[in-house]
Parts: structure tokens; C-alpha cells; sequence
């Protein structure tokens, strides 16, 4: 019998969940059936991986390009043409474009049911509205009840107090009321302090802060930390904060 051609890949080795430790020994041609599950699928997906394949002696595998056409190839670079039968976009990248602008469109159609959505909503909340706000322009916003008229005109009475009479020729002049003294709050005192006294490290207190001692002056602030906030550090205007007394130097 004569030998079977041999080829230049001398051992497949499969080495997956389902097919754990499978080697095939191919020759130059080669035809595998099976029913479903039987590994076919598994077989062919084996010559994507180098570390699968194992070549024949002094055979470098850059040399050649291995062609796979399967399943998963006609998934990358065949696509159906939106509902346009028989006819297919080909190649990987035309396959993932088809796919880029099928999801646009379906984003799109999304944009577009989500825009008549609120378009109707709109519409339906405008339609509650117009009843609502011609009730209210129907009614009065503000009723005046009518006074009587005895009320009315003891009330001018006492509003108009009748001028005095004066003959013809002489000058009327109305009684003098002084103005009102307006009084004016009185300006809080200015506590004097020996400011060259205050530096880094001197004690004060503050009626809100308590007890606390100067970190240090910055032309006109002074920082304090202060021990009842934990240590933490609080600005005042100087040497006004001392003046006005909200700072205290303790003796």
C-alpha cells in the first residue's frame, strides 16, 4: 500500500475544556465529519494558535499563511445587508462598519422614539394646563368688600380736619411741627492695646473660641488656634480684633 502523503504540520494538539490532551496526526489532505460537538469546529480553530501546530523539521512557519474558513470567519467578514437579501458586506473591516452603523441606526431610532416621547408628554401636560389656567383668569384674584357709608364718612372726617376760616387778604399759616430727632447708635469704644506685646506664643481668649495663643501676625491678620476647636486655626483683622474686643490678651 502506498504511503499516505505526509504534511508539513506533523502533529495538532488540542488542548481545551472539552478536548483536554487530543492530539491528530495530519497528512497532506484531510477530511474530518462528525455530528455536532464532535470537535470539528474545535479542530479548525486549533491552526489559529502557533503553540497547536507542530511543524516538520527545517519547515519555518513564517513562510506560510494558514487559511481557516469557518464559522467564525464568515461571522467576522460576512454580513447581511440589512434587509436586502443575497446580498453581504465582505471582509473583517467591512463587517465591523456594517455593524458600527447598524448600531448607530438602532441608537438613532432609540434618540428618535425617546424625542416623540417627550414631545407627546408635552403635549398631553400642556392640554391638563389650559383648563387649570382659564379657571384661574375666570375668577377675580382679589374681592373689595363695600364699605358702608356711615364708615366712610366718619373716616373722612377724622382723615380731613376742616382749615380754619380767615378773612379775605390775609395769609394762612400752618402750625410749626418740629422734626423728629432721629438718634444716632452710639459709637462702641476703641479698647486700647499694647499691640507691640502681641506675638507668636502669646495667650488670648475669645468669648465664643475660649482660651487660645497667637501662631503668628501677617501684616494685618492675626492666626490664633484655638485648643477647645482642636487646635484648629482661626484669622482675625489686626490689631482691630483687639481693639473692638473680640480678642483678649490674657495676663
Amino acid at each position: 500500500m502506498t504511503d499516505k502523503m505526509t504534511s508539513l504540520i506533523k502533529l495538532i494538539k488540542l488542548d481545551t475544556a472539552t478536548f483536554h490532551g487530543e492530539t491528530v496526526d495530519p497528512t497532506y489532505v484531510n477530511f474530518f465529519f462528525g455530528k455536532n460537538g464532535a470537535g470539528k469546529s474545535t479542530l479548525a480553530n486549533a491552526f489559529r494558535h502557533p503553540e497547536c501546530l507542530d511543524w516538520a523539521t527545517g519547515v519555518n512557519p513564517a513562510d506560510y499563511t494558514i487559511l481557516v474558513y469557518d464559522q467564525d470567519f464568515i461571522t467576522r467578514n460576512l454580513a447581511d445587508y440589512g434587509d436586502l437579501k443575497g446580498v453581504f458586506t465582505l471582509s473583517e473591516e467591512n463587517a465591523e462598519t456594517r455593524k458600527q452603523i447598524d448600531d448607530k441606526t438602532e441608537e438613532r431610532k432609540t434618540v428618535v422614539a425617546d424625542g416623540k416621547q417627550a414631545a407627546e408628554d408635552r403635549d398631553k401636560k400642556s392640554g391638563e394646563l389650559k383648563p387649570l389656567r382659564d379657571a384661574f383668569d375666570d375668577e377675580p384674584v382679589l374681592k373689595v368688600a363695600e364699605k358702608p357709608a356711615k364708615y366712610e364718612a366718619k373716616r373722612t372726617s377724622i382723615a380731613q380736619p376742616s382749615k380754619p376760616s380767615y378773612s379775605s387778604g390775609s395769609t394762612y399759616h400752618p402750625a410749626y411741627v418740629p422734626p423728629t430727632p432721629v438718634s444716632m447708635p452710639a459709637k462702641k469704644a476703641v479698647i486700647k492695646v499694647d499691640t507691640s506685646k502681641i506675638k507668636a506664643g502669646t495667650i488670648v481668649s475669645h468669648k465664643a473660641f475660649g482660651e487660645g495663643h497667637v501662631i503668628g501676625i501677617d501684616g494685618a491678620i492675626v492666626v490664633v488656634k484655638f485648643a477647645g476647636l482642636g487646635n484648629k486655626e482661626k484669622r482675625f483683622q489686626f490689631p482691630g480684633a483687639f481693639e473692638q474686643g473680640f480678642l483678649k490678651v490674657e495676663e
